[in-house]
């Protein structure tokens, strides 16, 4: 969407925040009622591990609800955050407003990004299958972001 219009690739920011916020909310619940069972179960998901588990961990003691901020752009699963955020003190309605925040400015970074990195290369005369790009990018970005990890 962000490919032809900004505009465009900006409200489906809004939808994809509606789910993560959703499923962020999930998390939360299900960490509010047995955080013991939620962090098992989140560090079966393939690159999450105990180490980053135990990173987030300490990280929200430290930075409160903060620390979903840096974890949006630092490389740890947002689920990682979510289902430890009741255990470390974090109540929901700062959880629900920093999640929003964070992972909105996240969404609306790549899509910006995306957008006119596509326009800087267009201006310059290359031509390609509309396809192309879209997948170099996403290549690009999570081959950053597991760097991360």
């Amino acid at each position: 969407l962000a490919r032809k219009e900004l505009k465009q690739g900006l409200i489906a920011c809004m939808y994809a925040l509606v789910g993560a916020i959703t499923g962020g909310l999930f998390m939360y619940y299900w960490g509010w009622q047995n955080e013991v069972h939620a962090v098992s179960m989140v560090a079966k998901v393939p690159a999450v591990d105990m180490e980053m588990i135990k990173f987030a961990s300490g990280q929200m003691d430290r930075e409160g609800a903060l620390s979903l901020i840096r974890g949006a752009y630092g490389g740890i699963p947002y689920k990682v955050y979510a289902v430890q955020s009741f255990g470390s003190g974090i109540s929901l309605m700062p959880f629900l407003v920093i999640s929003i925040l964070s992972r909105l400015s996240r969404f609306m970074l790549v899509t910006c990004l995306f957008h006119y990195g596509l326009k800087l290369l267009s201006g310059m005369g290359i031509k390609w299958n509309p396809i192309i790009p879209l997948i170099a990018f996403w290549i690009v970005f999570y081959c950053f972001y597991f760097t991360l990890i």
